[in-house]
């Protein structure tokens, strides 16, 4: 491993979620994303993370 940092969100004031220090995964479950590519690890990791809910 090279190097292990959390996940960030970023997202305008609007959505509520500015003042949160922590945010589940059904916080952003219907929200649009600027992904990943599909084919980083990164991406797949995210993405399994909601398909297990």
């Amino acid at each position: 491993m090279l190097t292990c940092e959390p996940p960030v969100v970023v997202c305008a004031p609007r959505y509520g979620l500015d003042h949160q220090r922590d945010i589940g995964l059904v916080d952003l479950a219907n929200e649009t994303f600027i992904e990943l590519n599909s084919e980083w690890g990164t991406r797949q990791l995210i993405d399994q993370n909601f398909h297990d809910g």
